[in-house]
């Protein structure tokens, strides 16, 4: 099912990531598919949708406060951009919590 941005639809793919879905949505560049990064049941779906199953997936932080919750260690450079230039487009690459 493909639905407009709203605040209803926001609700619906909050409502399906609950409870373990996998969402698809649409970013500037591409589709993305999201779910619960902390569901192994989510990710693994995500990773067989993707037939990424050896490979690491993104995953997307919006804010520098949460980078404790998904992120093991930090380079100074890592937190130094983090903190300067989130929330925006810039990529940072660290090794995630399992």
């Amino acid at each position: 099912m493909i639905v407009s941005h709203s605040t209803e639809s926001l609700s619906k793919a909050a409502q399906i990531i609950s409870r373990g879905g996998v969402i698809a949505f649409r970013t500037d560049t591409f589709y993305g598919l999201g779910a619960d990064p902390f569901n192994q049941a989510a990710v693994r779906r995500i990773k067989q949708l993707k037939g990424r199953e050896d490979k690491p997936i993104l995953i997307v932080i919006s804010d520098y406060e949460h980078l404790d919750r998904f992120i093991t260690s930090m380079s100074p450079t890592f937190q130094l951009l983090a903190k300067k230039f989130w929330p925006a487009p810039l990529t940072l690459i660290g090794a995630a919590r399992s």
